[in-house]
């Protein structure tokens, strides 16, 4: 499966961390610059309000604001091990087998975590520090001013049921979940929850497993926020940390905070890596103030949500429609035979090469998914061969010009994209049709089928369009992902009905 780097959002290690592990705390800094009176508290708030870091990973003047405060015994910071009775205190895990031994000064028995290893070494010897006072500033703050939201359109019914369900559940500290179809406006619906939030005084952030769909959507909800400081914080971000009220980051970065946030939305929670990490899971809990709410926001419920929906331990609101009112796309399925073989040889199967060349001549953008990159690989070059006039490219999670290709798609450059699955959520184009070759490949799952047939018909203007799905023999996931797209319709037929009686 192509596992996209940004998914993973992995923090590295650069040099400045390397230089921190050896600055000793030291009782005078030079913060603000060598002529200016090192401010303690702003430091403090600035660096370390709703967080809990490892100490060796704090900056220098933090580390500097944090041996000012122990000297003088304010009892500003709370400084604690970072793994008890074999437990990692920062991401929870208490596996033996996931803890890794490692020679240390202090002594021949030190471990590390191996769970939360990306983040900053954790050992047993390891501290963590965090500020000591509850988080009420900034929250009793945002109740001074009613938090101004601007949108330019307005919710359908189905939306606006949705919008309110989604609004007590977060008033009453209550976890939700949102299973609408692609295209729904799960965003949108979103929108009214977080300014009642705000405005009563809680703590929110929005996180998601990809940092593709956090950059799009921070700029979705600071137009519709104007007046909030947003920050975005991933891994090989620039951004220098600020606490607001309202934060958007990738799952991963949950792992620096504690017992933060009154409500944590989790878009595309069903998405790698998340659905997969336990560890990102345990993040949520300990980011989360003990009495919180939690919002999902997915297409294509993974089976822990379902379970407890069914154990009624977490309410749902379902959306079967898009906001423009049209049904989804229904895949059709298309036996290719071993078409591996084909692109092996460096060759285009004659279904294929019919294809390809109906949907480029239709002059509509199209899509072509493929399971891995090298195959996405040896296909272009055999299309540039045969069809040196087609204006195409390919992007996948190693391509490091793929935020300007999409673009130039968006902008009528190209008139398709080979891709992996990289492209599979986050990301819309008007007017598209899609190609998934192979889809009996085990990297094309269920959800991502799913989600892979909704890039198909968002646009108003076009909301139909076509889901060919190429194989060479029918998996469960095709005809789970079809069954569940069929099904979402009917739901769409009889909400209609209603409705309209």
């Amino acid at each position: 499966m192509d596992y996209s780097r940004t998914g993973t959002d992995t923090d590295k290690t650069n040099k400045r961390n390397e230089r921190n592990k050896t600055i000793i705390i030291s009782k005078t800094s030079k913060i603000n610059g060598p002529e200016k009176k090192m401010n303690v508290a702003d430091v403090l708030m600035n660096e370390l309000y709703g967080r809990r870091l490892v100490l060796t990973e704090c900056s220098p003047d933090l580390r500097a604001a944090i041996s000012d405060t122990i000297e003088k015994n304010t009892k500003a910071v709370v400084i604690e091990d970072a793994v008890v009775n074999g437990k990692c205190q920062r991401c929870g895990n208490k596996d033996p087998s996931r803890f890794y031994p490692t020679p240390c000064k202090c002594s021949s028995h030190c471990t590390y975590c191996l769970d939360c290893l990306p983040f900053h070494r954790i050992k047993s010897c390891s501290k963590l520090v965090s500020l000591s006072q509850p988080l009420a500033s900034l929250a009793s703050a945002s109740q001074d001013k009613e938090t101004r939201l601007m949108t330019e359109f307005s919710l359908s019914p189905a939306q606006e049921r949705v919008s309110k369900e989604v609004t007590t559940a977060f008033l009453n500290r209550q976890s939700h979940l949102v299973w609408a179809v692609t295209g729904a406006g799960k965003t949108e619906m979103s929108f009214q929850a977080i300014k009642e939030g705000l405005d009563s005084g809680m703590c929110i952030a929005y996180v998601s497993p990809r940092v593709d769909v956090c950059i799009e959507l921070r700029r979705r909800y600071q137009n519709a926020f104007p007046d909030l400081t947003i920050p975005l914080l991933y891994g090989g971000s620039e951004e220098l940390y600020e606490f607001q009220p309202f934060m958007m980051m990738t799952t991963h970065q949950l792992i620096r905070f504690y017992r933060a946030f009154d409500a944590i939305i989790i878009d595309e929670g069903d998405a790698f890596p998340f659905v997969d990490s336990d560890m990102l899971k345990r993040a949520i809990d300990l980011a989360s103030k003990e009495c919180s709410s939690r919002l999902w926001l997915t297409a294509t419920p993974p089976s822990f949500l379902i379970k407890q929906v069914k154990e009624k331990t977490l309410s749902q609101s379902v959306l079967p429609s898009r906001f423009h009112g049209h049904p989804l796309a229904v895949p059709r399925s298309i036996y290719i035979g071993p078409w591996q073989q084909a692109i092996d040889r460096l060759k285009l199967s004659y279904r294929l090469l019919k294809l390809l060349t109906r949907y480029y001549d239709s002059g509509n953008p199209f899509l072509v998914f493929l399971p891995d990159i090298n195959r996405m690989l040896k296909l272009e070059s055999v299309i540039q061969k045969a069809f040196p006039s087609w204006s195409f490219t390919s992007v996948s999670s190693e391509d490091e010009e793929r935020p300007l290709k999409i673009q130039k798609m968006h902008d009528g450059n190209y008139r398709f994209i080979l891709t992996t699955t990289i492209l599979e959520r986050g990301v819309t184009f008007p007017n598209i049709d899609v190609i998934v070759l192979g889809s009996e490949n085990e990297t094309f799952t269920t959800e991502s089928l799913v989600q892979i047939a909704g890039r198909v018909g968002r646009n108003p203007d076009r909301p139909k369009g076509d889901v060919i799905w190429l194989h060479n023999g029918q998996t469960r996931a095709m005809k789970r992902a079809k069954k569940q797209i069929v099904y979402l319709n009917r739901l769409k037929r009889q909400e209609d009905r209603n409705m309209s009686q």
